[in-house]
């Protein structure tokens, strides 16, 4: 894809993503930090839901009824919310957290505490599904908009049939998905293994260090 939008000449640096170093290196120390620091305990199911934006008018990334779905799901889970940078989360979010009823991820300065702290992530068609699959953690995939968003903006795959994980189409099917716990189902084991099989293969934890060997030290 990428030569296909930028054709010149270069050379292929087949590694992974640096800034994804930290996941692959990551420990259950470092993973226990970032819920403390949220204030989020050991029993509890975090979520984090973390949207991409929408070339379109208005602010329409936030797709679901946020406190409706924390009313339906179980006493453990915990909604954390990370909006696109581009996204303004708005007076119902901002009640939800005063209550204590969400937590507004928005405010760390890095999306990598978000990821780490999660035990489940529900996104739409946001790169951070590649990112948060190399923590080999569940993927839920909310896809509303699917064809309104393929036609705006095009896609680099057709993710409703290789996705990382389980697919809802509506708000309901997702609740169904996290009551249920479906996200750690057979199925969606199965999803989870391809995708990284696909797309994490790079990331082996020494990204920076290759990068910084081949770029600046020629080796």
């Amino acid at each position: 894809m990428w030569s296909h939008a930028y054709p010149c000449s270069y050379t292929w640096l087949e590694f992974g993503y640096p800034r994804n170093d930290i996941l692959v290196n990551s420990t259950a120390d470092d993973v226990r930090r970032c819920r403390d620091s949220l204030g989020v305990a050991a029993d509890k199911t975090l979520v984090l839901y973390a949207p991409t934006f929408r070339e379109s008018a208005g602010d329409t990334s936030l797709r679901l009824d946020l406190e409706s779905l924390i009313n339906a799901l179980p006493d453990d889970f915990v909604l954390l919310v990370r909006a696109h940078h581009t996204t303004s989360l708005g007076p119902a979010v901002d009640r939800l957290e005063r209550e204590g009823r969400l937590i507004n991820g928005s405010k760390l300065p890095s999306i990598i505490d978000c990821y780490l702290a999660a035990d489940i992530l529900i996104t739409d068609y946001s790169s951070v599904m590649f990112d948060f699959a190399i923590l080999n953690k569940p993927i839920v995939i909310y896809a509303d908009d699917w064809d309104a968003y393929r036609e705006s903006r095009g896609t680099y795959f057709d993710l409703l049939a290789q996705p990382p994980g389980a697919v809802a189409v509506n708000q309901a099917q997702l609740t169904t998905i996290l009551a249920d716990r479906q996200y750690s189902n057979e199925d969606s084991r199965r999803l989870l293994a391809d995708f990284r099989e696909r797309f994490c293969a790079l990331d082996d934890g020494h990204a920076a260090e290759n990068v910084i060997r081949r770029v600046m030290l020629q080796a």
